[in-house]
């Protein structure tokens, strides 16, 4: 299956693109792939938009996320100098992280799962940092060990997300100084008690709070990966502030200037996110 994927991957990319518009068709018109969580999440989040525009919200939901599969896949064997032209980092972002690497600062990038984040494990190619990447293990084996690999291709190190304290401080003993990526946009895992109520997309919504608790903790400026969609495997990123004094602001207060931050994107593009994921599972109790 490995050959397979590999070989789909080294397809020029007008070809992946008349395979995404193919599978668009499928995904959209026979699957229907999750088509009920994406109509809620959307009327949810959109109260004041129509019927038909929820419908054509969708649909360019529908090709972004099918772009998204191929674009992903292409990470397999596109050559880095070829990637970094296609979603290049500007000279302020460099410089930002380039101004807290040299003061021995521990950073950590949050973004969401927006335009193509797959593509950001770009991010090593542009600072000494050692980047680590969390993420969710998956069950499936192949497809574990194959985004993995995808994401530690160009030099990054992928962490269960469950572990991100413990490999900040472990790298920080060795006198390593870590750039953590973290997408905190999904759900929070309501076992591990680490959630916070925000207000986002026009409802209260759960969000990750160990982020906060971590940059506290270890003193972390905090910054926000502006990445946005400018055309078919055409991206641009900019690395907004969150902050730099993370223990004078009051409890919770980076996930909120997160949330913003996140939300003004969707907004600009609402298509470019995950509205397939279930991001509302968890609700917040009437009182």
């Amino acid at each position: 299956m490995l050959f397979l994927f590999k070989a789909f991957s080294r397809l020029p990319f007008w070809m992946l693109y008349l395979t995404s518009d193919f599978l668009y068709l499928v995904v959209r018109y026979i699957v229907r792939y999750r088509k009920k969580i994406i109509q809620d999440n959307l009327r949810r989040s959109f109260p004041e938009k129509s019927n038909a525009e929820i419908r054509s919200l969708m649909k360019g939901f529908y090709r972004y996320f099918c772009d998204l599969i191929v674009e992903t896949a292409k990470l397999i064997s596109i050559p880095e100098e070829k990637l970094a032209s296609r979603i290049p980092i500007t000279g302020e972002a460099v410089a930002l992280i380039k101004k807290y690497y040299e003061e021995g600062r521990i950073v950590i990038a949050m973004s969401g799962h927006y335009a193509n984040w797959e593509w950001m494990s770009v991010m090593p190619r542009v600072t000494n940092y050692r980047v680590l990447v969390t993420y969710k293990i998956l069950s499936n084996q192949f497809f574990e060990n194959l985004t993995k690999s995808m994401r530690e291709r160009f030099g990054a190190k992928a962490i269960d997300f469950r572990q991100t304290f413990r490999a900040i401080t472990e790298l920080e003993r060795e006198g390593i100084p870590t750039i953590t990526w973290i997408c905190g946009d999904q759900s929070p895992n309501f076992e591990e008690n680490t959630q916070m109520l925000v207000p986002f997309l026009n409802q209260e919504t759960y969000f990750f709070s160990g982020t906060d608790k971590i940059a506290r903790k270890k003193n972390a400026v905090v910054i926000f990966i502006n990445l946005r969609k400018k055309g078919r495997g055409r991206y641009h990123v900019d690395f907004d502030l969150i902050t730099d004094d993370p223990n004078s602001l009051p409890e919770g207060e980076i996930i909120r200037r997160y949330a913003k931050r996140i939300e003004s994107l969707i907004l600009e593009a609402p298509a470019n996110w995950l509205w397939s994921h279930n991001r509302w599972k968890h609700r917040p109790r009437a009182s």
